[in-house]
This record gives structure tokens, C-alpha cells and sequence, in this order.
């Protein structure tokens, strides 16, 4: 009966051989999915790799800064690589026609923008081109490639009138002119009974103190355009 046994084991450890054959072959099938479904988690949380080309002006030292715009865009899960061209050069002029910049400065971002869910959000508040290039240019003051001039500098002067001491302060209206997306690229407070607010006020046609006198380049200011009339 001896052979009996050992057939029976024979058997048993085949049954026990084959499931184990069968569980391997299961679980090495299952490699390759677990392996893509880890590669696409870490794709998914993998920072994306940018390029950014940051044109500025480089005589306009009163034009807007792109810096603001760069701050926020290193903020999101990205790896920068940044190169700054100069728009007044024969490079920048090479750069801008390509890409068909209407002024600067301006940051043109193309790579891996369509990496992350946060990353495409926050480049949709930017123009886009079909390529999945996008493009940031700076509120004025900036240099118009046009007319080849630096548009929205301008001056504001708080005429104010120190004998009135319950007068409105005038000079809060340089916070009202910031919120509205004016950038005074030069401002100063001159009182009524100066020289120059005489002259001022003579020139101006003044009829009522405090006031505050804008001139320049104010056209390219939407939002200081649509309040204005109401003023």
C-alpha cells in the first residue's frame, strides 16, 4: 500500500504545483498594469517642464515688469527654463515677428503646458496660440510694436488746497487711479497758492480745489476709459 501513498502524494503535490503555476501566472499578468497605473500616477504628479521666453524693453525703465506674472507662474508644479531677449535688439525684432507679439515686454511659455489639471487653469487666463504656446503681455506702460513707441506713460498731479482743512484728500485718488489698472508713471502734490498751482489752475481752467490733473497717454487703460465719463 506504500506505493498507494506516495501516488497519492504524487497527485497532490501536482494539484498544489499547477494552482501555484496558475496564481503565478496571474499575478505576473497583472505586472504590467500595475506598473502602467503606477507610471501614470507619477506622470500625473510630475512636475511639468516648461519654456519660457521673457521679452522685455530694455530702455523703458517705466514699463510694466513681467516679474508678477513669473512669480506666480513658478508657483504652480513646474521646472523653468528661462531666457531673456531683449525686444529693441535685431534678436528680439527676429523673436517678436515670429512670434507675432504686439508689444513688450511679454513671456511667451510653450513645453509641457498641458501637464496638471492647476498648471492649464492658470494658463487659461493668458492668450493662446493652436500650438499650446501662450502668451502673457504686461498692462501698459508697454512698448507698442506698431507705432514702435512705449504706450501709457503719463503724469497725475493732486492740486490741493492746505487753507481747507475738511476738503477731501485728493491724493487717495492715487489708490481709486491703482485699482482701476493705471500705472502713474509720475506723480507730485502741488498746493493752490504755489507758483505752479496758480499756473496750473489758470492753465486748466480749475473751478473747484482739491482736484487731481491727469496728462498723457491714458487711452490704453479699458477700465480708467469706461469710469471716466462718470467722473
Amino acid at each position: 500500500m506504500k506505493w498507494l501513498s506516495n501516488l497519492i502524494l504524487v497527485v497532490v503535490l501536482g494539484g498544489l504545483i499547477v494552482l501555484a503555476g496558475a496564481r503565478l501566472t496571474t499575478l505576473l499578468s497583472n505586472v504590467p498594469v500595475a506598473v502602467a497605473r503606477v507610471s501614470t500616477q507619477q506622470e500625473a504628479v510630475r512636475p511639468a517642464r516648461l519654456d519660457v521666453v521673457v521679452v522685455s524693453e530694455g530702455i523703458c525703465t517705466t514699463c510694466t515688469s513681467p516679474q508678477l506674472f513669473l512669480d506666480a507662474l513658478q508657483k504652480q508644479r513646474v521646472v523653468l527654463s528661462i531666457k531673456q531677449v531683449d525686444g529693441t535688439t535685431e534678436e528680439g525684432k527676429r523673436f517678436i515677428a515670429q512670434q507675432k507679439l504686439e508689444r513688450f515686454p511679454a513671456v511667451v511659455v510653450s513645453g509641457e503646458t498641458s501637464q496638471g489639471s492647476e498648471l492649464k487653469q492658470f494658463l487659461t487666463q493668458i492668450n493662446s496660440r493652436d500650438d499650446g504656446t501662450f502668451t502673457y503681455a504686461v498692462p501698459a506702460p508697454y512698448h507698442e510694436i506698431a507705432s514702435d513707441k512705449v504706450r501709457g506713460l503719463f503724469r497725475a498731479t493732486y492740486l490741493t488746497s492746505p487753507s481747507c482743512s475738511t476738503c477731501y484728500d485728493v491724493t487717495r485718488n492715487a489708490g481709486a487711479l491703482k485699482n482701476l489698472g493705471v500705472n502713474v508713471t509720475e506723480d507730485k502734490v502741488v498746493t493752490a497758492e504755489s507758483t505752479e498751482g496758480k499756473t496750473l489752475i489758470q492753465e486748466y481752467k480749475v473751478r473747484y480745489l482739491p482736484t487731481v490733473i491727469l496728462v498723457g497717454d491714458l487711452e490704453v487703460y479699458p477700465a480708467f476709459q469706461n469710469v471716466w465719463p462718470q467722473v
